[in-house]
């Protein structure tokens, strides 16, 4: 070897250990590279205007859920496996179903419409089981998130408009309730909104806008972002931890986390627009304290973002998404290892699903 290879090899470790470095230091702080994208469409989604792929909920194993919408404006549910193989799902009898949580264990919940156009919550596996329900008095359920127990927590509407949220154990006792006595609408946060101890988090409407948090002995929290007009949350971790959205007083979003303690930690994600509707949405937490949601821009362009437990935000764009209002990146769910259930809408206002890998 002679001493101009000798240097060069130095120099090649040398890269290699400061490359080492930065990737160890980049985890230590909380940053990570920018996440890595598959697209992907279910067999049978529509290419016209609001149709297509929506994925909303993923498993630990990285097992996808969600509903696709046909070219005749149909949903029905789909389960993209850890391979990108796709199964579809229709609830026995529906005109329409929708899958809006599921398990690791594969049980899936949702809701699917009868021959009268009329909505009830379900819980099914693509193994043949499935149970219909609703709370009493309902006009139409929604049953939007299922814990690794079974436990299901959803809305439903009465005869006079007013919306009521519920429980639902897994051998299937129902517990209604408002979490204010003047509450017009109670709703749990939709997909991850409970968690595996049967903590369950929401917003309820009443002469004001408030945030709770109930616990499974029925016990409940309401609670306001300082300076806010309005808030909600939209996920809840194992740990009780929860990210919401806020709404300041010119109707722009921004994103906050919320300790198990109530200890409250707001934050923007970069390129958030400042007119109305515009800005940071959380959608999702996972135990480790990653945050994912999107952000709009002042165009109201969409665009995906991971936030890391030590503060760093990552935006991306999937490839093919449009740029014109309300399309563009949505992030929705995080999995325990950081995997992200997301969609994309295009320029033609299709949706497609994405897989995201921090």
């Amino acid at each position: 070897m002679t001493g101009n290879d000798l240097r060069l090899g130095t120099a090649a470790r040398c890269i290699a250990m400061f490359a080492f470095c930065l990737i160890v230091c980049s985890f230590a702080l909380g940053v990570s590279a920018r996440p890595q994208l598959t697209p992907f469409d279910v067999p049978g989604a529509g290419s016209c205007d609001g149709c297509g792929t929506v994925p909303l909920a993923i498993t630990a194993q990285g097992e996808i859920a969600g509903y696709y919408v046909d070219d005749n404006g149909l949903t029905h549910g789909f389960i993209r496996g850890q391979d990108g193989s796709i199964v579809t799902y229709d609830a026995p009898g529906s005109q329409q179903t929708q899958i809006w949580s599921i398990t690791p264990a594969g049980l899936f919940t949702g809701l699917y419409a009868d021959a009268n156009d009329n909505a009830h919550g379900f819980v099914a596996s693509m193994r043949g089981y499935f149970v219909s329900f609703d709370p009493p008095d309902s006009v139409s359920t929604a049953s939007t998130d299922i814990n690794p127990q079974g436990e299901t927590a959803g809305y439903y509407s009465d005869a006079d408009g007013l919306v009521h949220a519920f429980v639902r154990t897994a051998p299937g006792r129902i517990t209604t309730f408002d979490a204010a006595p003047d509450a017009s609408e109670t709703i749990p946060a939709s997909v991850c909104g409970l968690n595996q101890s049967g903590v369950l988090t929401g917003g309820v409407t009443t002469t004001v806008d408030h945030s709770w948090i109930r616990t499974p002995d029925g016990t409940i929290t309401l609670y306001d972002i300082p300076g806010a007009v309005d808030a909600g949350p939209s996920c809840i971790n194992a740990g009780g931890t929860s990210t919401g959205i806020y709404v300041d007083d010119a109707s722009v979003r921004h994103g906050y986390i919320r300790a198990a303690d109530g200890t409250l930690t707001t934050f923007d994600a970069p390129g958030g627009g400042t007119q109305r509707f515009g800005g940071t949405y959380p959608e999702g937490i996972n135990a480790g304290g990653l945050v994912d949601g999107f952000v709009v821009d002042a165009n109201n362009v969409g665009h995906g973002f991971v936030r890391y437990p030590g503060g760093s935000v990552v935006t991306f764009d999937a490839p093919g998404a449009g740029t014109g209002t309300f399309q563009g990146t949505y992030a929705g769910q995080p999995n325990p290892s950081g995997r992200i259930a997301a969609q994309y809408i295009d320029s033609n206002n299709v949706n497609h699903g994405l897989l995201v890998v921090p």
